[in-house]
């Protein structure tokens, strides 16, 4: 749904007719929310990425959902890492998500660095029940 801006943000809300009382970013409070935003234009989004995705800060700007997606999918010498990165990618996506509705209608909030060890904590659950036991490759 994130890359076929398909999430209900603000951006997306509003271009349907449905105006919203606070349309900024939930996560820095600066900028109008839009999935593009959200993933990852946003400090916050972006910090948590790059913590547990370090190579995609190699990009000359920030990546979007797509081009994030692309880059993990052709990282040269890195098939065997290929799964783990895209669970990792789309638990990033899904925990991101899920914190923006968080801090929309529950008034918590996580700091990147919390966030980044919870989805490294449930991947590394989510690996142990895989076939192949490469725990050792992957750390935050």
């Amino acid at each position: 749904m994130a890359i076929l801006d398909k999430l209900k943000s603000a951006e997306a809300l509003a271009w349907r007719g449905i105006c919203i009382e606070n349309p900024e970013c939930h996560f820095c409070q600066e900028k109008h929310e839009s999935t593009r935003h959200l993933f990852f234009e946003c400090d916050y989004s972006y910090n948590t990425l790059i913590r547990l995705i370090p190579a995609l800060q190699n990009f000359l700007l920030r990546p979007n959902v797509s081009q994030a997606l692309d880059f993990i999918g052709g990282l040269p010498g890195e098939n065997r890492k290929r799964p783990l990165n895209l669970l990792l990618f789309n638990a990033i996506i899904y925990h991101l998500w899920r914190e923006r509705n968080n801090r929309r209608f529950k008034v918590t909030a996580k700091c990147s660095i919390t966030l980044a060890v919870e989805i490294a904590k449930e991947v590394r659950l989510k690996m142990s029940n895989w076939k192949y036991k490469e725990n050792s490759m992957f750390s935050c």
